[in-house]
């Protein structure tokens, strides 16, 4: 049974009202009591009969008038969950979304068991995803805050999470919490809410992108302004695990071309030190870069240097003094 805020409820308060006097004539109750009850059944009805006459009207902020009169004179009414509803859907009505969402949470945090919770958890998915949808035309490439704009829904999909950790809800609020940050590469954070909905909805069909998108971020973290050698490796071991699990997944033959070039690129960075040592004449300590290349990276273009330098070397040292008395 829901409570209607669109219709007249009169029937279900009917039946809700016999139930409830039935009950407490069954308890012996006092008589006083009882009919105080009455009385305050029949003014939270007559109330809750208006404003649904002034939401028909669209009169909003006057239904909201009645809703809250409800909520507050008569808290105890068998209607004043379903005030509490209505107040949130005036704000709904008017846009006022912020008011809305908080309307829908007092309502969720008050009366567990409303008939129109589900509702109530819709509307608020739907609140913040209002927000969500406030995306930039073009995507920063520097790390900035998320703007103002967009932040609301950050807060809202945070609350869904805590009001229902494990409904359809917030398993797509974690990963659009991701995509909020990795819209603005806070890579972080991003990388937190991907992790977190790969650790509690690893069936979920958003698992594949968000662990592509982890090591999207990864790849961000290692090539920011410093390298990080350690975020590239997180970032293969992430699209590893994307090729393992999902070999013909959607994002699989970008992925391998992806590990190709941060394969190049690692074996340029070793190249450059190699370089680096090779020029001071630390010859030791370039063949360590040049057969990290060669053992390490095998397929790039830099291994066919890194050999043809080593092969080098062993000509050098071979020719030095020390050497060429030893091998006399």
């Amino acid at each position: 049974m829901r409570y209607p805020i669109t219709k007249t409820p009169g029937l279900f308060v009917l039946l809700l009202f016999i139930c409830l006097s039935a009950a407490l004539f069954a308890a012996d109750a006092d008589p006083d009591i009882i009919d105080e009850f009455k009385l305050s059944e029949q003014k939270a009805e007559k109330l809750y009969q208006k404003a649904v006459e002034l939401i028909q009207k669209e009169q909003y902020g006057s239904a909201r008038g009645k809703y809250k009169k409800i909520t507050k004179k008569y808290p105890d009414s068998s209607l004043s969950a379903a005030a509490q509803f209505g107040i949130g859907e005036t704000y709904y009505y008017q846009r006022k979304y912020k008011k809305a969402f908080e309307a829908y949470r007092k309502l969720l945090d008050k009366h567990n068991s409303f008939p129109d919770m589900d509702k109530a958890l819709e509307r608020q998915f739907d609140i913040a995803g209002i927000y969500y949808d406030k995306k930039p035309k073009k995507l920063p490439v520097l790390t900035v805050k998320v703007p103002a704009r967009r932040k609301p829904a950050i807060g809202f999909y945070e609350d869904i999470i805590r009001e229902v950790p494990f409904s359809k809800h917030a398993e797509t609020s974690r990963y659009r919490v991701g995509r909020i940050y990795d819209d603005y590469n806070n890579y972080d954070e991003a990388i937190a809410a991907y992790t977190k909905l790969l650790d509690e909805f690893p069936k979920s069909k958003m698992a594949p992108d968000a662990l592509y998108r982890t090591g999207r971020c990864y790849v961000g973290k290692a090539f920011g302004r410093r390298y990080d050698e350690l975020s590239l490796e997180q970032a293969k071991i992430m699209f590893s695990t994307y090729l393992r699990r999902y070999p013909d997944g959607e994002k699989a033959i970008e992925i391998k071309r992806t590990m190709a070039q941060l394969d190049e690129r690692a074996a340029y960075g070793n190249y450059e030190i190699a370089l680096f040592y090779d020029k001071k004449k630390k010859y030791k300590s370039a063949r360590i870069y040049y057969s990290t290349i060669i053992n390490d990276f095998p397929d790039t273009q830099w291994a066919d240097v890194a050999v043809a330098r080593v092969r080098k070397i062993d000509v050098i040292e071979a020719e030095k003094p020390e050497n060429k008395d030893k091998s006399d």
